[in-house]
């Protein structure tokens, strides 16, 4: 398993803990993060696991093919130009029969999302201990949330976003929100890089939250990338994370979210 960005790693950790039979590495441009990385794998013992410093869409070929591949929390926040590099690391490395997992921030949700976001970065722009823009920052959200019209609908929805924000980690305030990049894009031009780089969509680990398509009398035919816009426009989708694999590995049709929701899961909790 690969994990593209994996910060200081502890979702590769917890996996190649579980699974000793695999082989994961662990990419990440911070050296602080991967310091701590494989401090942590050396700690546990981990001894399945490789942890990299260096820049995730500049990985070669040398690295081998990963039945797994993940994108988490990296798509959005490089700079527009980078994303159709990651896509193409995915097409390199990712095995046949092999799947890939890339989160994203999309229009329309993050819409509104951006201008609260250019709101805070406008607030904060001389603020530069962490920890101060952190408190800040929630401040802020605090005060637009109290501050708009709570009877109009934009206002309720600015409202409803901001008190959303201030109850983030920490992290996600000042990497998802506050950072440098977060480049949004519309899952119609995300599937054009994907199609260009011959892999293909199959379906969605996050399933957003308002999903038009998934309700059976909404069920429409055109293609793909038309049917995830429309779910997305009416739904305000604001956040993805799709499957991907190679094209000629393409499952015929696709998952019925109500069916899975129908499931039962049973497991034995070991404390």
């Amino acid at each position: 398993m690969l994990d593209l960005g994996c910060a200081e790693g502890r979702q590769l950790l917890s996996l190649a803990e579980s699974y000793p039979s695999t082989h994961c590495v662990g990419v990440d441009l911070g050296a602080e993060h991967i310091r701590t990385a494989k401090s942590e794998a050396a700690m546990l013992s981990i001894a399945n696991i490789e942890f990299i410093e260096g820049d995730a869409t500049a990985i070669g070929s040398e690295l081998g093919k990963f039945d797994y591949i993940t994108a988490h929390g990296l798509f959005s926040w490089v700079p527009q130009e980078l994303q159709p590099r990651i896509i193409d690391v995915i097409k390199r490395l990712l095995a046949p029969n092999g799947v890939a997992f890339v989160s994203f921030n999309v229009y329309p949700g993050w819409h509104v999302n951006e201008m609260i976001r250019e709101l805070l970065l406008r607030n904060l722009i001389h603020v530069q201990d962490l920890q101060d823009r952190i408190r800040m920052a929630r401040d802020i959200l605090k005060q637009i949330a109290e501050s708009v019209d709570l009877h109009s609908p934009y206002g309720a929805l600015i409202a409803e976003r901001a008190q959303n924000f201030a109850t983030k980690e920490p992290n996600y305030l000042l990497h998802g929100l506050l950072g440098t990049h977060n480049n949004p894009l519309r899952v119609t031009d995300f599937l054009e890089l994907v199609d260009r780089a011959e892999l293909s969509y199959f379906d969605d680990l996050i399933v957003p939250e308002h999903s038009w398509h998934t309700q059976p009398s909404n069920q429409v035919e055109g293609p793909i990338d038309h049917r995830l816009q429309d779910s997305d426009d009416l739904g305000g989708t604001g956040f993805r994370g799709a499957l991907l694999c190679h094209t000629q590995d393409l499952p015929e049709g696709r998952t019925n979210i109500e069916e899975i929701l129908r499931m039962r899961i049973g497991a034995d909790l070991i404390a």
